[in-house]
């Protein structure tokens, strides 16, 4: 063999190569229960698809977010994940516990809004983390202070009762 051909069959490799490569990038599946972001990889501009299908990838940055999620702060493994994510809450009464339980949150569908949640926070994961988990934390521990031990403690029994 000549230089050229084996020039030929190298250059003919690289373009197969690349041709593979970049077909993975052309076309991306959405489905129904998520929403997706395609960033342009030339231009920057985001574009939302809500609807499921096989939307335009066109070598872009896909990141995808749950429509709807529920979100677990829970000592039971048998909701959310396996370690105990129970909050723990102070009352007014100095006494302390832990409060299980969980929040449904769905992702707004307006482009304005959801282009502000993708620029802060990125993806689903940050949003559940550093948003809902945030404004959930703080709620219990702003409102435990407004119970006293006592009372919660009546609840807890007569909930006891109940499910027993």
């Amino acid at each position: 063999m000549d230089i050229r051909k084996i020039l030929a069959l190298g250059v003919v490799g690289v373009l197969i190569f690349v041709v593979l490569v970049v077909s993975f990038s052309l076309f991306e599946y959405l489905d129904a229960s998520d929403i997706m972001v395609i960033q342009s990889p030339f231009t920057g501009n985001l574009a939302w698809y809500t609807s499921p299908g096989v939307k335009w990838q066109g070598l872009g940055k896909v990141t995808k977010y749950r429509k709807r999620e529920q979100f677990w702060f829970s000592a039971r493994d048998d909701q959310g994940k396996k370690v105990n994510e129970s909050l723990q809450v102070r009352f007014n009464d100095g006494a302390h516990a832990t409060i299980s339980g969980s929040v449904s949150w769905e992702m707004p569908f307006d482009e304005q809004n959801l282009t502000g949640l993708h620029v802060r926070y990125g993806n689903h994961a940050a949003i559940t983390q550093q948003l809902i988990r945030t404004v959930v934390e703080k709620a219990v521990y702003m409102t435990g202070p407004l119970m006293s031990s006592k009372g919660c403690g009546y609840f807890s029994a007569m909930y006891n009762r109940l499910i027993s």
